[in-house]
């Protein structure tokens, strides 16, 4: 998304696809890890749909930001920020919503400060070390030390 909250087609191709599961929510997609998207045009890869129980429209909107928290996709640029800001909004969620509601408050729901929102997704960006043990070359029956498993969340 553009600071004038018009839409910027760009390609790429998907190294990390991970959606949101649970009850109330549903992804219709076709995207998957490899898959190249044309620059071309703006290509939709997902669409959230979710449903709370209260029937409230702030809890729908809080559960459709906590599955976009949980999104991991990476390869090719999202409008993620961009609807986490929206569903942010103060005035959105007070029900001020209009037409003209993106071009309105599109410097604010443009900015692409991720810092801001949760990233509820393991990050594996960072090698893993594996666990076990090293044996001492000269006996293989003693073990010299044991690497604990070790995963770093981003």
């Amino acid at each position: 998304m553009g600071a004038d909250g018009g839409a910027r087609p760009a390609g790429g191709t998907l190294s990390a696809f991970e959606l949101p599961l649970g009850p109330g929510i549903r992804i219709d997609t076709a995207g998957y890890v490899g898959y190249r998207s044309n620059p071309n045009f703006d290509s939709l890869l997902a669409k959230l749909i979710v449903l709370a129980p209260s029937g409230k429209f702030a809890d729908v909107a809080a559960k459709a930001y906590r599955a976009l928290c949980e999104c991991r996709i990476a390869g090719v640029p999202t409008n993620i920020p961009f609807l986490q800001n929206l569903l942010r909004h103060a005035d959105f969620l007070a029900g001020k919503g209009h037409t003209r509601f993106v071009e309105a408050h599109a410097v604010e729901l443009t900015a692409t400060d991720r810092t801001e929102h949760q990233r509820l997704f393991f990050d594996l960006a960072a090698p893993l070390r594996h666990a076990g043990a090293k044996v001492d070359a000269g006996d293989p029956l003693a073990v010299r030390t044991v690497d604990r498993f070790c995963r770093i969340l981003g």
